[in-house]
């Protein structure tokens, strides 16, 4: 029996839809004598555009929830299972000490990058306005290092309050709260294997095409270690 799991895509697209009217409604209004932002057109034209996108965000969310209803309903579904509360850590662990060594390699690559730009401008640059160049670069500095620093430690909470539950698809994956689909036109699975390290369970390698290029996402997947995943792996294959 597969566990009940709230389908938070759903969530998101209900409050997307909700968020739309609002920006929809204040776009109006400056159209309108009598309120605090009559007559500020640029309102009108930023709620156009912050509707819009919540409209393409509540649909593309609208989409995910029924193929994760498809999932929840054991329709699509071809393994699942809970994880021990020793197999969750470890796995947390994992993924945050990964994120951690991820974050680090990409921000000194955009740190690398920002100095040489930003100092290529400041010689360029009078030396009365030079100093406006490097406080923005130093801000800008702090900005991403606090974004680098901080985000694995959100996730690592997210992923601790994770409900354990792992349910595959053919297409599909729940890991722990997180929903994977490679059911997209020119996407699929490139690799999927039994791993034993960092812990037992799946690495699988699904990838998916934007407009023009070719992008892969790569996942691991904890599984109990008396779980046979052979014919798993045959399935998916």
């Amino acid at each position: 029996m597969l566990p009940i799991i709230e389908n938070k895509q759903s969530k998101i697209s209900n409050n997307s839809w909700i968020v739309a009217i609002i920006f929809f409604i204040l776009m109006v209004l400056p159209f309108y004598e009598g309120n605090f932002v009559s007559g500020i057109w640029a309102v009108a034209f930023l709620s156009l555009f912050f509707g819009l996108s919540s409209v393409v965000v509540a649909i593309m969310y609208k989409i995910r929830s029924n193929k994760f209803k498809k999932l929840l309903s054991g329709e699509k579904t071809l393994a699942h299972w809970t994880l021990s509360e020793v197999d969750k850590i470890k796995y947390v662990n994992y993924q945050f000490e990964n994120r951690k060594k991820k974050n680090k390699f990409n921000f000194m690559l955009i740190s690398i990058f920002m100095v040489v730009i930003f100092g290529f401008i400041i010689l360029m640059m009078d030396d009365d306005d030079r100093m406006v160049m490097v406080y923005m670069l130093l801000g800008y500095l702090a900005l991403f290092g606090s974004f680098a620093y901080f985000t694995p430690f959100y996730f690592k909470n997210k992923n601790t309050n994770g409900d354990g539950h792992i349910l595959i698809g053919k297409n599909f994956a729940y890991i722990n709260g997180y929903f994977h689909n490679w059911d997209f036109l020119l996407s699929g699975i490139e690799q999927v294997e039994i791993i034993h390290e960092p812990f037992y369970g799946l690495h699988l390698v699904y990838y998916y095409t934007t407009r023009s290029l070719r992008n892969t996402e790569e996942i691991d997947i904890p599984a109990p270690l008396d779980y046979d995943l052979k014919p798993l792996v045959e399935q998916l294959i």
